[in-house]
């Protein structure tokens, strides 16, 4: 953040509705569609903007980008989404709905991170409570609800799904209970093309992009599909088609971070990254120059000839263990295969 400041931008951070000390109920992307444009019409009122905001982050800062810059605010200039697959509901041939479902069946994996999320149950403060009064507040109560310990290897097996979190004793909340919150909660018990999908805060292929994109992937990480087809869906249909540039890395959920040119490597050394039991050699890539290229241009008005001479798609190839690039994905010229 102080290297944001040193820049010249602004640093906002936002917590999200039903978290730590921001109000109402929480939901999966389910509010950040009004929350995120009442934002955006906030900060770009602030005498220290100029009207133009640009959004970054990785995970659950990247997955509420998409649909909030669909509602085409005049302020909201560019964005930078990292490992946003789960902020992708429905595009083309993929009704994964935020990677909830893997082939129409649920993704366990997110049934494990609703244990420690979707609790509701917390202190609440005055909204006129003073910033001195919140700091105490923070001090005083644990607004990350503490999870306990579960053998999930064995929970997972449990029998109906419905009851996975409440028979441990976890809290009531979207999973598989009804919810005062846009999309009704029971996740549960939805079906991939629920209408309840489209009630909350996912991006589906119906909503147009029309602002810049600087799109972070990883290739070791959850909805690559969906995210390259949205990728090629904003570029075909969105009036900043040719705005928009893609990196794919060779790496984990939100690691690619961890790997830039200025950031020290991978886990062995700055030329050497192990994922797995795979070495894929020198991995660096200057993500981080290229974001603030990306900003400078967009959100400044300053012309980066970084920008200018940047291929449109980056993406490392395993095997080869090099970074290729194109202006195309697929790259010109490759065959799918079925395996």
């Amino acid at each position: 953040m102080i290297s944001n400041i040193r820049r010249g931008y602004a640093v906002v951070n936002m917590q999200e509705r039903g978290h730590f000390f921001s109000e109402g109920n929480w939901d999966i992307l389910g509010p950040p569609l009004t929350d995120g444009v009442d934002a955006l019409e906030w900060m770009t009122s602030q005498p220290w903007s100029n009207g133009n905001v640009g959004t970054t982050g990785c995970s659950s800062t990247a997955e509420w980008q998409p649909a909030v810059a669909a509602q085409g605010h005049p302020g909201f200039a560019a964005m930078n989404v990292q490992g946003f697959g789960a902020g992708v509901g429905r595009i083309g041939p993929y009704y994964e709905q935020g990677n909830w479902y893997r082939g129409g069946a649920i993704q366990m994996l997110f049934i494990d991170w609703l244990y420690g999320q979707q609790n509701q149950i917390r202190p609440m403060f005055p909204r006129d409570a003073t910033q001195q009064e919140l700091i105490e507040g923070a001090k005083l109560f644990d607004l990350a609800q503490p999870r306990a310990p579960v053998d999930w290897a064995k929970q997972f097996w449990h029998l109906p799904v419905k009851d996975l979190l409440s028979s441990l004793g976890g809290p009531k909340g979207i999973f598989a209970d009804s919810m005062p919150v846009a999309t009704g909660g029971m996740m549960v018990a939805r079906t991939p093309n629920d209408p309840a999908w489209y009630r909350g805060g996912l991006w589906h292929d119906d909503m147009q992009i029309n602002v810049p994109g600087l799109w972070y992937m990883s290739w070791y990480d959850v909805s690559i599909g969906p995210n390259t087809w949205m990728y090629n869906h904003v570029r075909e249909t969105g009036d900043a088609g040719d705005q928009q540039w893609m990196v794919i890395a060779p790496t984990g959920h939100c690691a690619m971070r961890r790997t830039d040119n200025g950031a020290g490597g991978g886990p062995v050394g700055p030329e050497e990254y192990i994922i797995g039991e795979r070495n894929l050699g020198d991995v660096r890539f200057n993500y981080h120059q290229i974001m603030y290229e990306f900003f400078d241009e967009f959100l400044k008005g300053e012309n980066s000839e970084v920008l200018d001479t940047l291929p449109k798609v980056h993406y490392f190839m395993m095997g080869a263990n090099k970074w290729m690039s194109s202006n195309t994905w697929p790259p010109e010229g490759a065959e799918e295969m079925t395996f």
